[in-house]
């Protein structure tokens, strides 16, 4: 998908990830596993829904898009925020190295199917970050989300997405010469997402007020094709 046609299907999207029954899951799962960290820069932050989770946790975030007229949106909507919204290029970010604690990306990789681009934005990546840099992709494990999307590709682009699996992002890492203690794969986002409704089939949940702590530790105990998304987590 083009750049323009990207900023047309987002912006009628964009409001169903702004409003109360959004979740910011990846924000969830950052702040229940990350102690250790200050700052932290979302790329393609598009809802910006996780970073200003985060920001409400007090770690001081920016968050970046290439959209102009998104992060006028964002600027606009949450001009009350502490959260640092600029315009960048993915690929070539204006920032200094190790500029940040902890840089994440959500779903951003997925339309990419140039390994090169990957790559490059690996390598973009890593570089501003100090501590961290946390990846969420597809999955090809999860066959039937697979063919949820290329259904839906048909009528809507932006469903039009690359999957993954673990050999292939290890290959894109090896190519990508990033130099990094350790990597990390892991689940994310699932059957374990159903803990964030209040009633169950009719039934109370009782772990509801916990769930912002519960959920991100339960993804771990769902199978693979239950699960929604690969995580990628670079220790540096």
């Amino acid at each position: 998908m083009n750049k323009n046609n990207w900023a047309k299907h987002w912006k009628n999207r964009l409001h169903e990830y702004q409003t109360p029954l959004s979740i910011p899951r990846a924000g969830l799962y950052i702040a229940s596993h990350f102690k250790d960290i200050k700052t932290s820069l979302e790329i393609g932050c598009g809802s910006a829904r996780d970073s200003i989770y985060l920001a409400s946790k007090g770690i001081k975030v920016s968050a970046c898009d290439y959209e102009p007229w998104l992060i006028d949106t964002l600027k606009e909507k949450y001009k009350d925020s502490p959260i640092n919204f600029f315009e960048a290029d993915a690929f070539n970010l204006q920032l200094s190295d190790k500029s940040f604690d902890l840089v994440f990306n959500n779903q951003v990789f997925i339309y990419y199917d140039n390994d090169n681009d990957i790559i490059t934005m690996l390598k973009e990546h890593a570089r501003i970050t100090s501590k961290y840099l946390l990846i969420f992709v597809n999955h090809t494990k999860n066959q039937r989300l697979e063919e949820q999307f290329e259904q839906k590709g048909k009528s809507d682009p932006v469903f039009k997405t690359r999957f993954f699996d673990i050999a292939e992002f290890e290959k894109l890492l090896h190519l990508s010469g990033i130099q990094y203690k350790e990597v990390k794969f892991f689940k994310f986002g699932g059957k374990a997402d159903i803990f964030f409704m209040k009633i169950i089939k009719r039934i109370p949940n009782i772990f509801y007020p916990f769930r912002k702590q519960l959920i991100p530790r339960l993804y771990k105990f769902q199978p693979w094709n239950r699960t929604e998304r690969l995580g990628v987590l670079i220790k540096f």
